[in-house]
């Protein structure tokens, strides 16, 4: 956010226009470089044994899909920075109440630095998504249910033979899925947001 300049009534003005900027490249750099880019460079093709027990186990769906992880993990992560913000403001010793002001709206002091808190837990959870998306792209490490989604075409899995070059038989969207064991993406949403939350009180 960009730093903020005082007006003539001593209020901090927010350059709207900016904060607007930094939020649309900020989703941006989450989008592109979470999802476009691993699309583009595809994910990484593993070979694996045939004795191999840690990949033959039966496919099940999440108990706990990204998307609820994400939600209560950012929930989280808000409730605690608006709790934090409101006591901090109420034990506060300020003789007058500060107003930031976006044209000609002002607005209070503790929803700005709340505004502003949730941006920096987001950059933080962009860098995150990053990272885990493209890691999991170049790295290909299969799931515990890969040859169950696989199926993989005329092998016979009887032997220590090591299998790289093979073809898929199953729904290539779980396949795809099933080459993207690391990093955990639960692991680290879950790890993050309560990192945050905890240096956040």
């Amino acid at each position: 956010m960009e730093e903020p300049v005082l007006g003539s009534n001593s209020e901090k003005v927010i350059n709207g226009y900016a904060f607007l900027a930094d939020t649309i490249l900020l989703i941006g750099f989450g989008l592109i470089g979470g999802f476009l880019i691993p699309s583009i460079t595809g994910t990484f093709h593993r070979g694996f044994f045939c004795n191999d027990q840690s990949i033959q186990y039966p496919y099940k769906n999440d108990t706990v899909t990204p998307t609820v992880l994400f939600l209560y993990s950012f929930l989280a992560m808000i409730l605690t920075i608006i709790a934090t913000e409101f006591y901090r403001a109420k034990k506060s010793t300020r003789v007058s109440t500060p107003y930031h002001r976006i044209g000609n709206t002002s607005i209070h002091f503790v929803v700005v630095k709340i505004i502003t808190y949730i941006g920096y837990s987001l950059i933080g959870f962009m860098c995150v998504l990053v990272l885990t998306n493209i890691t999991k792209s170049c790295v290909g490490r299969l799931r515990p249910h890969f040859l169950d989604v696989c199926k993989p075409i005329n092998i016979t899995c009887h032997s220590d033979e090591y299998y790289n070059n093979y073809t898929c038989s199953g729904d290539p969207v779980k396949v795809e899925e099933a080459r993207k064991s690391f990093f955990s993406g639960h692991s680290s949403i879950s790890m993050y947001a309560s990192t945050f939350t905890a240096v956040s009180d």
